[in-house]
């Protein structure tokens, strides 16, 4: 009886450093996962900073390229909505101007041959 008695201590102790020991190994690994999730967080937010970086550099060469064509057409070159629509109008006459002028030139350049 005494022998089964120190031999269920010795798997009690056996049993009770493994508990131990799995425990240690449980906080490990909890640990590494919330590693694991803020590398994944971070990876994430890299991800989202890239790609608002690439929309705000197309949106700077979208706005550089406006300015210029509005300088080489002589129009105001300050961007905003009331502005932007004025240009457009602008525009939009001189497109349908355009054909009536290229037309006079083309008459003068007829005249001017013969």
């Amino acid at each position: 009886m005494e022998l089964d008695i120190e031999i269920a201590q010795k798997d009690k102790e056996l049993i009770s450093s493994s508990v131990d020991t799995l425990d240690k190994e449980k906080e490990q690994l909890i640990t590494q996962r919330a590693a694991l999730n803020i590398d994944s967080q971070i990876s994430l937010l890299n991800k989202d900073i890239d790609t608002e970086t690439d929309k705000r550099n197309r949106k700077s060469a979208e706005s550089s390229r406006y300015t210029g064509y509005c300088e080489q057409l002589k129009l105001d070159t300050e961007i905003d909505e009331s502005v932007f629509r004025s240009n457009y109008n602008k525009v939009q006459d001189l497109n349908i101007s355009v054909p009536g002028e290229i037309e006079k030139l083309s008459e003068k350049k007829v005249r001017l041959k013969y």
